[in-house]
């Protein structure tokens, strides 16, 4: 089952229109610098057996929770639209930044950006269907960031593991690439670290 819709053109916006709602669960789940992307998850468990990915996308500007018991997302209305606009860093909107209401109980919070959209599935997987990948490639990192350190102590990927990822990538020269492990392990301990140009 795959079912999903991807909102960024303006006849999809009207004050008070809804956009999205479901009765269950979602957690703050992701949120990146890169892109300004914000994820919102509701997880497969023995109840419901798919997933539902929510993502915004560039965030400018937030006021949200970790856990919404039901979600509820829509266009505010112009006086609500005013009064997040008061909340706001700035107080001002970007020439193409919209801004979506998130209900949940007898609460509002809001996020201000480009485009919403969401992804349901039945994949067991943890990766967002939203990481759009060629065909038969993996992300380079499959799992999240773990410790205090965000798992930087770990042995980094060698040259010969980055090459093909930045190639495939880029469809062009790899420019400069330099590849070190942060210290020496038993695991992994190159005389020096690896360095092209």
């Amino acid at each position: 089952m795959h079912t999903h819709d991807w909102l960024n053109t303006a006849d999809r916006f009207a004050p008070g229109r809804e956009v999205f709602r479901s009765h269950r669960r979602f957690q703050l789940w992701a949120q990146t610098v890169s892109h300004g992307q914000l994820l919102l998850r509701t997880p497969r468990s023995a109840n419901h057996p798919t997933r539902i990915d929510v993502l915004f996308k560039p965030v400018s500007a937030q006021k949200v929770r970790w856990i919404y018991d039901g979600l509820v997302i829509r266009c505010p209305s112009s006086e609500e639209q005013e009064r997040i606009e008061q909340q706001m860093p700035g107080g001002l909107l970007g020439m193409d930044d919209r801004v979506f209401a998130l209900e949940t109980a007898d609460s509002l919070d809001w996020v201000v950006a480009m485009a919403v959209g969401w992804h349901e599935d039945d994949d067991p997987g943890d990766i967002s269907r939203f990481v759009w990948l060629d065909r038969g490639r993996k992300p380079v990192v499959q799992r999240p960031l773990d410790g205090a350190d965000g798992g930087l102590s770990h042995r980094l990927a060698s040259l010969e593991e980055v090459t093909p990822t930045c190639t495939s990538s880029w469809s062009g020269s790899v420019g400069l690439v330099r590849v070190a492990p942060l210290h020496r392990s038993a695991r992994s301990s190159p005389s020096r670290p690896p360095t092209t140009t």
